[in-house]
């Protein structure tokens, strides 16, 4: 959260981590660090079960379902499902970073 504010506040003026955290703590309570909090574990828990649960079965795609089978097939076959993980959850980090800036306005989560 701490992070997302600093970047919505660039070009007005310089405020640092601590004194942005000081900022969220006065003005929104602890409350002010949980906002994207419920998207962010969705689309954690959402990513890492399409990254783990789509590379058994993509690795006969890539030859890399040999305990020989190269390296290099392996990271293939590794790097195509966490893109498509990425690709897949891509939204739901959107809209975590939306209820981010959202709280700062009072809208807080869900916001539109």
């Amino acid at each position: 959260v701490v992070k997302v504010r600093m970047q919505m506040h660039l070009g007005r003026g310089r405020a640092g981590f601590v004194s942005t955290a000081r900022a969220i703590a006065s003005r929104e309570g602890v409350r002010g660090f949980t906002g994207g909090l419920s998207a962010a574990v969705l689309r954690g828990v959402t990513y890492g079960g399409i990254r783990l649960g789509m590379y058994e079965p993509v690795r006969p795609f890539f030859g890399a379902d040999s305990p020989n089978a190269p390296l290099a097939n392996k990271i293939l076959a590794s790097c195509f499902t966490g893109a498509t993980a990425a690709a897949l959850t891509n939204p739901m980090d959107l809209i975590k970073t939306k209820n981010q800036i959202a709280a700062s306005s009072g809208k807080g989560e869900g916001a539109s």
